[in-house]
């Protein structure tokens, strides 16, 4: 994804919620950063990014 998209975007942001550590893990090992956490209905989720620079 990145060598396809880093030419028109410096970065990719998307959501996980806590509750998918895996899923947490994982786009952390590629190199995602938390930015925020935000709460919806009992559900909590993370809003992380991943730049480019």
């Amino acid at each position: 994804m990145k060598s396809e998209l880093k030419s028109e975007f410096d970065a990719v942001i998307t959501e996980v919620n806590v509750k998918n550590r895996r899923s947490s893990e994982a786009h952390k090992t590629v190199g995602f950063e938390l930015l925020d956490e935000h709460k919806e209905g009992s559900e909590i989720w993370e809003l992380i990014i991943w730049k480019w620079e």
